[in-house]
């Protein structure tokens, strides 16, 4: 794999105690990034709103990975940076991987909605929530890639994107048993949402390598 300069959003956090405040993100993604892509330099990109242009073309970074960590709607600093990569990602085709709060961003950003609440669907709100699942990969091309039918997956969400929620211009490629989708991207732009954590495996999967590696190499899946 190439090199690569991959800007990695992250979620706000407000400390008990401290009326400030912050940008976080999980040490497992340097973990991951540093393990799985050693050839991948990585950025954390600060969200602060419409500057956030300026800043990932003063890094050269040509990827955007948008990760977990909070719903949409709850930090709307959060929500305008991503809005405004989305808007560059699609006018430049930049790729873009988002992970769990990532992809219902993506689902979001290109016209779909989110389903808060999956007691009707599961039987439980917290059905997805710190589990382990299998998820059904539907497309030959995914397959192929993945050199599965099927993946165990991890699972930490509450909330969910559904076949009557999906973007009308995202496609699917991957369902849990209970109706979920799991994983979708854009057939003519290099954006890939996935729902379950690769950077929270250890060690990392050999299936989520491969398809890390061809969206970056790639630059998408255009089917």
């Amino acid at each position: 794999m190439s090199s690569h300069r991959v800007g990695i959003t992250m979620r706000i956090d407000n400390p008990i105690g401290y009326d400030e405040p912050r940008d976080c993100l999980a040490q497992s993604w340097w973990d991951y990034l540093q393990a799985t892509f050693s050839k991948t330099h990585w950025l954390a990109l600060p969200n602060i709103g419409s500057n956030i242009q300026n800043y990932v073309k003063e890094w050269s970074v040509d990827s955007f990975i948008f990760t977990g960590g909070k719903d949409v709607g709850s930090s709307p600093k959060r929500d305008d940076t991503e809005t405004i990569l989305l808007e560059m990602a699609v006018n430049q085709k930049i790729p873009v991987l988002g992970v769990c709060r990532g992809m219902h961003m993506l689902n979001v950003f290109f016209g779909g909605a989110i389903i808060h609440d999956l007691t009707a669907i599961c039987g439980d709100s917290d059905a997805h929530v710190r589990k382990n699942h299998s998820v059904e990969i539907e497309k030959d091309t995914f397959r192929s890639l993945l050199k599965n039918n099927k993946l165990d997956v991890n699972s930490y969400h509450r909330n969910a994107v559904t076949k009557t929620t999906l973007a009308p211009t995202l496609k699917s490629f991957a369902f849990s048993q209970d109706g979920l989708i799991e994983g979708l991207f854009h057939p003519s732009l290099p954006i890939l949402g996935i729902q379950w954590h690769p950077e929270r495996e250890n060690p990392a999967q050999d299936a989520d390598r491969n398809l890390i590696n061809t969206w970056l190499e790639k630059k998408g899946f255009i089917l």
